[in-house]
């Protein structure tokens, strides 16, 4: 009887050891070798659950990336670059809020492998290849679960792409698996403004929903790696949970999330995002063409930089990226060459293919990024853009069609989606961009200036004495002034200017040129003046007279 009540002591102290629920609130990871470490804000961890730190993915993403779907007793972290950063030769230490070591890997860690612990109440771990189908983030896999161990470390992981490395902990003080209680379900984690500066005041915005009722939410940010600061909301409508964070200062790296508890105390954490804070960029997407003609598709398309400023910007090392990543991840970017400067109240015109381009407008593109990065094509239906400075810090984002937060509608093809006015910058791209059959593509020259397009010749090449009827298509939202043909031949020393006339509507012009001699050179440009005698002038363009319609060179 002794015994039995000795034995029933030992098992009750053993398991007062840790509790059911361990609160990692200050406890940090740390990794030595190449030392970093990362702390923990408040977090409960019951027991059987997981803790995910992952070195630089969304939960989304790790997911698609290892083929999972985490369970809800999974608490998934993005360390947002902190940890880990495996190379070869590091160790992994968990320490609690008063610096005490809680547990550690003995071994060398190897690059390229998986190490997964082989039981709770031992400190050794086997090592196997890495692969996706073998991780088992979120799972035990075949380490032998002992209960009472506490907060320890699981498994460790070098993926093959570096921001999927993580490091898995696991509270082995309770009943493995899945809570019975649904947890809160936290989504559309986004910041306002999208490009952060010291003069814009940002909010945080987040969509908890429960089965039940949300009775604590808590927003947790922290400034350059420092401390956690926590706050509850400062605005909630129906779901939607907004924190007011303020003004921050030039090269302020804020991290931050949600953790929701509802009426059961069942808690959850959203993933990590971040910002950081600018000086303004008065450099914005203006326009964009993501929707070739059906002849052109991908060749037809480009995309339009604006200095909205009364200053001149250097844009060298700017990179232009349909993916959050500057490198453009999986998809494609193309960087701004050294030495460009974008003048005052300026366009940068970016064009996938040159040639095709010509055929279609008469600007001339400042950059072919087709022939830079192939991989660099925006979708017909949907696409998001991005602009970052010479430092990778996004600047602006464009969301279209079925991406993003307020998207602006898909161009139809061969047309484009423009800020009207030029630079309208509100951070909603549904308000900023007007898109439509009526939105003439003004490429380089903005949705405030005249728009000169579809330039032709009617015969494309005359003979000798035949008239030639040259036409254009011409708009402006200030109304015009005028609209000239502006002549030089190839005989003559003569600059001949003729006034061309409305044809079809108000925006098709044209003017028929009396036919000249056998061989006669001919160039031409067109001119247009709006209501505020702001003149604009397109490409010029060359052909011959002949007996033949072949030009004698």
């Amino acid at each position: 009887m002794k015994r039995f009540f000795l034995l029933m002591v030992i098992l009750i102290l053993a398991v007062s050891v840790f509790p059911a629920d361990i609160s990692i609130n200050g406890w940090q990871l740390k990794q030595y070798g190449f030392t970093y470490t990362y702390t923990f804000a408040d977090i409960t961890v019951p027991g059987g659950y997981y803790v995910i730190v992952c070195r630089g993915r969304n939960k989304a993403d790790f997911e698609a990336y290892y083929g999972v779907t985490l369970a809800s007793n999974v608490i998934f972290l993005d360390s947002v670059a902190i940890i880990p950063q495996i190379n070869g030769d590091e160790t992994y230490s968990l320490y609690d809020n008063t610096a005490t070591q809680i547990d550690t890997t003995y071994f060398l860690f190897t690059a390229g492998g998986i190490y997964n612990r082989d039981s709770t109440n031992t400190n050794t771990f086997t090592r196997i290849v890495f692969s996706t189908t073998v991780a088992t983030p979120g799972g035990l896999g075949t380490t032998v679960a002992n209960k009472g161990a506490g907060m320890i470390i699981t498994e460790v992981v070098d993926a093959a792409v570096y921001q999927d490395e993580y490091v898995e902990l696991y509270n082995d003080t309770g009943i493995a698996g899945p809570p019975t209680n649904i947890p809160p379900s936290i989504n559309s984690l986004n910041h306002s403004p999208l490009t952060v500066t010291t003069e814009t005041s940002v909010t945080v915005n987040a969509n908890i929903t429960d089965e039940s009722a949300i009775i604590a939410d808590t927003l947790f940010y922290q400034i350059d790696g420092g401390a956690w600061t926590t706050m509850v909301h400062t605005s909630l409508v129906g779901s939607d949970y907004s924190y007011s964070l303020g003004l921050f200062i030039a090269g302020n790296i804020v991290n931050y999330y949600v953790k929701a508890i509802d009426d059961s105390s069942a808690a959850s954490y959203s993933d990590t995002n971040s910002f950081t804070c600018i000086i303004p960029v008065p450099v914005v997407i203006n326009e964009f063409c993501a929707n070739g003609d059906a002849l052109t598709d991908d060749d037809g398309e480009w995309i339009e930089l604006y200095n909205y400023s009364d200053t001149a910007v250097d844009i060298s090392g700017f990179v232009v990226s349909d993916n959050p990543a500057p490198n453009g991840g999986a998809e494609g970017s193309f960087i701004i060459p050294s030495g460009t400067t974008l003048n005052a109240k300026s366009f940068y015109l970016c064009a996938n293919n040159l040639a095709v381009f010509a055929g279609l407008y008469p600007s001339t593109p400042d950059i072919e990024y087709g022939a830079i990065d192939a991989g660099l094509l925006l979708s017909n239906t949907g696409d998001d853009i991005y602009l970052f400075n010479a430092d990778s810090i996004n600047i602006d984002i464009v969301y279209y069609g079925n991406v993003g937060i307020n998207p602006v509608t898909a161009p139809a093809e061969s047309l484009s989606a423009v800020r009207s006015p030029d630079g309208k910058d509100t951070d909603v791209c549904s308000i900023d961009f007007i898109v439509g059959i009526t939105v003439i593509p003004t490429p380089g020259w903005g949705s405030d200036g005249t728009s000169i397009t579809n330039i032709t010749r009617s015969p494309f090449l005359p003979y000798q004495n035949q008239p030639d009827t040259i036409r254009a298509k011409v708009t402006d939202i200030d109304g015009l002034k005028y609209v000239k043909l502006i002549t030089s031949a190839h005989d003559s020393t003569d600059i001949d200017t003729y006034n061309m006339i409305a044809y079809s509507g108000d925006s098709l012009y044209q003017y028929t040129l009396p036919g000249r001699g056998d061989n006669c050179r001919f160039e031409y440009y067109v001119e247009v003046a709006d209501s505020n005698d702001n003149i604009t002038k397109s490409s010029a363009g060359k052909f011959f007279w002949g007996y033949t319609s072949i030009p004698k060179l």
